[in-house]
């Protein structure tokens, strides 16, 4: 009976990663900070950013005006996060993904490790997709505006190995 409780939860967890059921808005954080704090609210579930603990560097542009930001996404022990590209047709939507946010400047390429394989048993199905475990560096080039800050944002959702998932987060970075 615990086994099949187990695996219930594990599907609805998946479902709700697919669904989208927790992503708020991408529009209503601050740069550097989670889209909201619900991970600090008694009561409410928590977010992946309370697992997973989000920096970046941005390096000195290179002769075109393009500069690098090294994103560094460290997850905690025990938790995993989907990768980009996550190998898994039905979990595209949970996949590790970095955006520009306000239209500002340019995304020109985003390089994305490889993951590494995970596979699991779901309803007698086996299911296999790409995780990235402990510290991931997400290398992305950028064409800043000519004026002021341009805004990118890292999506991402964590799980533990229990066939917990917690609620998808997006942490938002200003490049100057």
């Amino acid at each position: 009976m615990k086994t099949w409780m187990n695996g219930i939860r594990t599907v609805l967890a998946v479902i709700a990663l697919f669904l989208g059921v927790a992503h708020r808005s991408l529009s209503q954080s601050s740069p550097s900070r989670p889209t909201d704090d619900l991970k600090s609210v008694p009561g409410r579930a928590k977010r992946s950013d309370s697992v997973v603990k989000a920096s970046f560097k941005v390096e000195l542009p290179d002769s075109t005006g393009r500069r690098l930001v090294i994103i560094r996404l460290a997850i905690d022990e025990g938790w995993y996060i989907y990768g980009n590209p996550v190998g898994n047709s039905e979990m595209e939507g949970s996949e590790t993904v970095v955006d520009l946010m306000g239209g500002r400047g340019k995304l020109v390429e985003v390089r994305y490790p490889k993951g590494t394989i995970r596979k699991e048993k779901l309803l007698d199905n086996e299911i296999e997709y790409q995780v990235y475990e402990g510290t991931v560096t997400i290398q992305a080039v950028v064409e800043p505006p000519t004026e002021g800050s341009m805004e990118l944002a890292v999506r991402f959702g964590a799980c533990n190995y229990r066939g917990s998932c917690l609620q998808p987060a997006t942490v938002k970075f200003v490049v100057k």
